[in-house]
């Protein structure tokens, strides 16, 4: 079921965008709710042809009393 949700073509757009910002280099932060269908990262992996991607963080807002900026900076620009 949750393969379906990514071929649809809001999600899938969404996906595409992602995965060209990724072959462009560049680093992708995705905002996402709480719940959301299970499969993103399956996904992402097909459509940009690898298996397992290089870096994958999963960060929780509600983990930290920190900003979701300040949680960025301080897991990946500490001595800034």
């Amino acid at each position: 079921m949750s393969q379906l949700w990514w071929d649809l073509p809001g999600p899938k757009g969404f996906l595409a965008r992602v995965a060209a910002d990724l072959r462009d280099g560049r680093n992708c932060v995705l905002c996402l709710p709480t719940v959301f269908p299970a499969g993103l990262r399956e996904a992402l992996e097909s459509l940009l042809d690898v298996q397992g991607l290089s870096s994958w963080n999963m960060l929780h807002a509600d983990d930290n009393a920190l900003s979701p900026v300040e949680t960025l900076f301080d897991l990946f620009a500490p001595d800034t």
